[in-house]
């Protein structure tokens, strides 16, 4: 709640797909390590404190198209220096065209990570039609 230093290191466990059929479910596999000073506090209770993922994704021209946060939670408290693996399931956006995936850790009610100096996971991908050929 009164955080120190909020760092996290962000590594993907499986190549995500650089091209997806508009709608279809995406599975994004993270590795996420806590590199500052601060135990994360984890918890389903939306509270001031608790630290959780947060996915934002943005179409071509930089506008935000979806954002959410804690799902999934973080599966326990992560102390400084230690490893989480989670998995973010996203159905991509309906429209087709260039997206970016950026996904950040948030400490509820304090502040994004990247606000304070952690470099979120930034990835671009293509939405195409459903009946276009993979």
């Amino acid at each position: 709640r009164s955080p120190g230093v909020l760092r996290a290191r962000f590594s993907l466990r499986s190549t995500p797909p650089g091209r997806i059929a508009a709608g279809e479910p995406m599975t994004i596999p993270l590795a996420i390590q806590n590199t500052g000073d601060t135990l994360w506090l984890a918890g389903r209770t939306v509270r001031a404190g608790v630290v959780m993922p947060a996915v934002r994704v943005f179409d071509g021209a930089g506008a935000v198209v979806s954002e959410f946060h804690g799902q999934p939670g973080l599966p326990s408290a992560v102390a400084p220096g230690e490893t989480v693996n989670i998995r973010i399931d996203y159905p991509a956006p309906r429209l087709p065209g260039s997206y970016t995936l950026k996904v950040d850790l948030v400490d509820q009610h304090v502040c994004w990570f990247e606000q304070h100096g952690s470099e979120p996971l930034v990835f671009a991908f293509q939405v195409r039609q459903p009946e276009e050929d993979a």
